[in-house]
């Protein structure tokens, strides 16, 4: 099965506290020999407080704190973006199963075909990359990271060739995304400088914390003394 890219997210949650189990625990499910099975939401997992917690209470626990930390706490920005990638995956990867299943190919071994296709890197692309980007290697030579630029090369051109490929599957399969993105009400008040009737309105958006925001500072002080009124 495709890997999701919201569940990479996940990957940065951290729980709060960690659980361990020693073979003596006595709070366990009588299945399999008192282990809890994987596919057993009902199965007793534990106890707290004297209340029985099943295993399906604490897949439904995690779930909720997965998607919690991959947005943000459920910003609305985060959470449109989240749930974008995530329909966009759910379509490559049911049209990749539909076309493998119509080849009689597993899902993967056919994508794993079509990526390879796309031909592997050349040497010729590597020495290009390196001549391109010789300052970011100081000192090093091209003999010394021509395997690297190799190895990051190979793995843009995989992701690339799946991206491209799955894309264009789900475009055959008849996608379409009817996700909106938040908005948000601008309020038309707050500091400002020249007439209310001015042809040209300027709105600056800026971040205290923002490096960029800061460096623009300079040209719009330029345009308010160019255009005083």
């Amino acid at each position: 099965m495709l890997t999701l890219a919201v569940l990479a997210l996940a990957v940065g949650l951290v729980l709060p506290f960690s659980i361990a189990c020693s073979p003596g625990d006595d709070h366990r499910s009588p299945a399999a020999g008192g282990a809890v099975q994987a596919d057993d939401a009902d199965a007793l997992a534990g106890r707290i407080a004297g209340k029985d917690v099943r295993a399906g209470e604490i897949d439904e626990w995690i779930m909720g704190k997965l998607y919690d930390n991959a947005t943000g706490n459920r910003n609305p920005s985060r959470v449109f973006e989240i749930r974008k990638r995530a329909l966009e995956q759910m379509a490559g990867e049911q049209a990749l199963e539909a076309v493998a299943a119509e080849q009689g190919k597993d899902a993967q071994e056919l994508l794993r075909e079509e990526i390879e296709a796309r031909g592997a890197v050349t040497d010729e692309e590597v020495k290009a990359f390196y001549e391109e980007h010789k300052q970011r290697y100081g000192k090093r030579t091209f003999a010394q990271v021509q395997t690297s630029v190799r190895r990051q090369l190979e793995q843009q051109k995989r992701q690339g060739a799946a991206q491209e490929y799955l894309t264009a599957l789900r475009t055959d399969l008849g996608f379409e995304s009817l996700l909106e993105p938040p908005r948000f009400e601008i309020v038309g008040e707050g500091p400002a400088r020249g007439p209310d009737d001015a042809p040209v309105t300027l709105v600056e958006f800026s971040d205290y914390q923002c490096p960029f925001c800061k460096s623009a500072e300079a040209l719009v002080e330029q345009v308010l003394e160019r255009y005083p009124t």
